[in-house]
């Protein structure tokens, strides 16, 4: 019985006339609160946001309190769920590389850097010139010393770092790369 009176109460909450997104960004953060505090009902806290980062994708105070949420109550792999659903969702390339990398970090978080590599390669085929993508990417690769794709990754990190770094620290970088390409890979020619 309590749980449909509070059901009753954040649906009313939830259909209250906003002006605006940012309205309704806030009635959903409400009704969030009313689930989690009142209700008692962790899912139905996350739906609410989930509503509200799709209102405004990248609301700070939305994503913070979906963060918070999921930490309040140990559901980072719900939270990855809330992640990927919204990514999903999204079309314009200033939201999806965001959330791209929000939950590529997410996954690094729970151990799992298949779904990391993945997330950050999905970031790359928006954005290719990323740079936290790819400085990840490059870690994740040496650190699984899968020296291909470590040397391809170095390479356009190079490119793209290339006209911030002083001469000495792009020469040892590029010998650095022609030294991958040379022993690990046995790409003379390319070295």
């Amino acid at each position: 019985k309590l749980t449909s009176g509070f059901a009753e109460l954040a649906a009313a909450y939830a259909d209250l006339p906003t002006a605006n997104k940012q309205e309704k960004v806030t009635v959903a953060l409400a009704v969030a609160r009313l689930w989690e505090e009142g209700g008692r009902d962790v899912e139905n806290a996350f739906r609410a946001l989930e509503v509200a980062l799709r209102v405004i994708p990248e609301h700070e105070d939305a994503l913070a309190e979906l963060r918070a949420l999921a930490e309040r109550h140990d559901a980072l792999l719900r939270l990855r769920h809330s992640y990927e659903t919204l990514l999903a969702e999204l079309t314009l390339p200033e939201h999806v590389v965001p959330m791209g990398l929000r939950v590529a970090r997410l996954c690094e978080e729970l151990d799992d850097v298949e779904g990391a590599d993945e997330r950050y390669r999905g970031v790359l085929s928006v954005q290719g010139s990323n740079l936290e993508a790819l400085r990840e990417l490059t870690r994740i690769t040496e650190e699984a010393e899968r020296w291909s794709d470590y040397a391809e990754f170095y390479g356009e990190l190079l490119d793209v770092e290339t006209p911030r770094l002083d001469p000495d620290e792009l020469i040892a970088r590029t010998l650095h790369l022609a030294e991958l390409l040379e022993r690990r890979l046995d790409r003379r020619d390319d070295a």
